[in-house]
């Protein structure tokens, strides 16, 4: 019984998805026809490409971002790292403290 509500929504969505794929002006076929047509028309069609083309392969791949973010969990561990050290050293001490007397 599960199996089966689930196949009717599986199938309920895939038609759904079918009527509004199909709910097109003109045909696949025109639409690529049209849309190379307007390219050759307006010489490649700048003003439609991504403003990424544009960018130095540094920027795209945001190297700075993440150069940022790894460095600021490094400082992060380290610190903590460094903390830990004078609590436990503190600790020690004490302990050798308070054996002396």
């Amino acid at each position: 019984m599960f199996n089966k509500m689930l196949f009717d929504s599986y199938m309920e969505n895939a038609r759904r998805t079918s009527r509004i794929f199909r709910d097109r002006p003109q045909s696949a076929l025109d639409t690529a026809i049209f849309w190379t047509e307007y390219v050759i028309r307006h010489g490649g069609a700048p003003h439609l490409q991504s403003a990424a083309v544009k960018l130095a392969w540094h920027q795209y791949l945001l190297i700075d971002v993440i150069t940022l973010l790894l460095g600021s969990v490094l400082i992060f561990l380290l610190a903590v790292r460094k903390l830990f050290r004078v609590l436990l050293s503190s600790k020690k001490v004490s302990k050798k403290h308070d054996k002396q007397q």
